[in-house]
């Protein structure tokens, strides 16, 4: 059951989309929140300094004009988002605490996610100082879902906040998948909407068998689950979300990077396209 949520706060934007879902989620578990501001310290020393200021190479510290600044900008910026973000968990009256980490952004969350039963994140979340608009939606995320040790959820911005429900869990039987379904179980999520398990494969005996797997598992736990078998050679990605777009899906759930030894389903690239796409919250676990 969830007791504490980890909240990643990268940009002005993501601060509604995230708080809302937090704090529903706060309420409905009795969870607290810690909101995560990052500077991005190796970021800021990788910037090409403006001159040195005082000391000598090999002898003494050396300072460089600029570092000192542009640390002191980006501490105001985590400070000024964790402001805004507490004072709507206040409003809201749900306990929290804000911390501003400093350092690599996939290793400073690493280290939060530690305390933590879940992590919240918006899409397009960098927390690098030097990121572009450009970049890879999932490049801090490929970062960080390896040796992060909670599942992430992944918010759409500006798509909008995650409606309650139905859940859709896609299941091909890999061993993210399996780690994926346990860890979602183990959340307590299952109470925020119907439940639903997608299996997709090329032949329909193969794919019942799958998602009656999945469900049977669920069984066990008391969450009531309804199996799709969907026999199909179209690509995952659009099968997955063509059917949590029809089921009107709040929560879509799955392993992350899974890579089957005897068959490809769940590949990386079907993982980023779905990022790239989904207009639905992304329950992601290695």
């Amino acid at each position: 059951m969830i007791r504490s949520i980890l909240v990643g706060l990268d940009t002005p934007g993501h601060i509604e989309v995230l708080s809302e879902v937090a704090i529903r989620w706060a309420n409905r578990f009795g969870a607290g929140l810690v909101g995560l501001a990052i500077v991005d310290e190796p970021g800021i020393r990788a910037i090409e300094p403006l001159g040195p200021v005082g000391g000598t190479p090999g002898v003494n510290p050396v300072y460089y004009l600029g570092y000192d600044n542009r640390m002191a900008q980006q501490d105001r910026k985590a400070h000024a988002l964790l402001e805004d973000f507490s004072r709507r968990c206040e409003a809201a009256g749900v306990k929290h605490e804000a911390i501003v980490g400093v350092g690599a952004p996939d290793e400073v969350i690493e280290r939060q996610a530690c305390a933590a039963d879940l992590v919240l994140m918006a899409s397009r979340t960098h927390f690098s100082f030097t990121a572009q608009e450009d970049e890879p939606d999932d490049g801090l995320l490929r970062r960080v879902l390896p040796d992060t040790p909670r599942p992430v959820v992944v918010v759409p911005v500006p798509a909008g906040v995650t409606p309650e429900g139905p859940i859709v869990i896609a299941y091909d039987g890999s061993l993210q998948a399996e780690r994926a379904l346990s860890a979602f179980e183990a959340t307590g999520l299952a109470g925020i909407g119907p439940v639903h398990v997608v299996s997709v494969d090329d032949h329909a005996d193969e794919a019942a068998r799958l998602a009656g797997r999945a469900r049977h598992f669920l069984t066990l736990h008391r969450i009531e689950a309804t199996a799709h078998a969907i026999p199909s050679t179209e690509p995952p990605d659009e099968v997955i979300l063509a059917e949590a777009r029809r089921l009107g899906a709040g929560l879509l759930v799955m392993g992350a990077y899974g890579q089957p030894v005897l068959r490809e389903f769940f590949l990386g690239s079907t993982t980023r396209r779905l990022l790239e796409q989904s207009p639905i919250a992304m329950f992601l676990y290695h």
